[in-house]
């Protein structure tokens, strides 16, 4: 089923098509009645969706469609044979006047090399994360090669390409809370009752805290009361806490307890990515490099309300 055909069937109220669209994942989770009945509630006085969102998704591809009133939405990932591996029906949650209120520091990416934005952006369907205050504004990076984020199997954080991967400070500041005794997970497994897993926390001015999160055990270089600058090494990627596999999580707040924080829109260096970009540090680096030569001349649970089988490991949500 492509999503001109997806759309024919909302509007036709063909729920059954579109539950044998599904995967055999989706429907040994979500029975046909219940699936059925919950879409005829939903879409009952949405006379029509519209596409708002068409993100590559890895080796997925994420869709989302708004009503005529923009206060409702489906949420849809196909595979590459047109398979419906999530469905996402929900209430629309904005916040514009927050959205535009960034950082007043300046920040950097907080890695090395090219990695890949999983999850991100100013809505909660580019970026999960968006629903809850305390990240709101958060990413998660990977690291991809061949529309893959490991290689050989997928059972070995080793394998993974972000797992071991430099992760340097994204704006200068002071180390002002670390956690680094916390083991790795096997990928797949998540560790909830310790959800951030090893993290840093640093202060910058402008009473901005930026968190890090999920690093590998041990890993952490630097110590509380350090002061840092861009683009210093202070640990490594890795795959703790209530994560499903390597990778980066960033965002930036305004106190240092990222439990009682509210999450701040990241004034990037570079244009502020979104879910499916790549992002590379060199854009920094060669912006420093051009400034020097012109001086020189011159970032769930499911119910049957909101439906959701999230996409094989695409993480799950980190703070609750």
């Amino acid at each position: 089923m492509n999503p001109t055909v997806f759309e024919q069937c909302i509007a036709a109220k063909d729920f059954d098509q579109l539950y044998a669209a599904t995967s055999l994942e989706f429907q040994q989770l979500v029975p046909s009645d219940d699936f059925i009945r919950t879409m005829q509630e939903f879409c009952h006085g949405n006379d029509s969706f519209h596409l708002v969102y068409d993100n590559p998704l890895l080796n997925f591809h994420h869709y989302t469609w708004l009503n005529d009133r923009k206060d409702e939405a489906i949420s849809v990932t196909f595979d590459s044979n047109y398979t419906i591996k999530s469905l996402y029906v929900c209430p629309v949650e904005t916040h514009p006047m927050l959205d535009r209120k960034l950082t007043k520091n300046t920040y950097e990416m907080p890695f090395l090399g090219e990695w890949y934005v999983f999850w991100g952006g100013t809505n909660q369907f580019q970026n999960y994360h968006y629903n809850y205050p305390n990240q709101r504004y958060a990413y998660d990076f990977v690291k991809v090669q061949n529309n893959s984020t490991y290689s050989d199997m997928p059972t070995r954080n080793g394998n993974y390409y972000a797992y071991g991967e430099t992760v340097v400070a994204p704006c200068h500041g002071t180390v002002v809370d670390i956690e680094d005794g916390i083991a790795d997970n096997a990928p797949g497994d998540m560790n909830k009752e310790q959800p951030a897993g090893n993290y840093i926390v640093i202060e910058h001015p402008h009473n901005e805290f930026s968190f890090i999160a999920h690093l590998e055990q041990n890993s952490i270089i630097v110590n509380v009361g350090d002061s840092v600058i861009t683009g210093q090494p202070i640990a490594r990627c890795g795959n703790s806490g209530n994560s499903s596999e390597p990778h980066i999580h960033f965002h930036v707040m305004n106190c240092a307890d990222f439990n009682e924080s509210t999450s701040i829109n990241i004034r990037f260096s570079q244009d502020a990515p979104v879910q499916g970009d790549l992002v590379h540090y060199s854009d920094y680096k060669q912006k420093q490099k051009q400034k020097t030569d012109t001086w020189d001349k011159v970032e769930t649970t499911m119910t049957f309300t909101d439906i959701i089988l999230l996409v094989p490991r695409i993480f799950l949500q980190f703070f609750k």
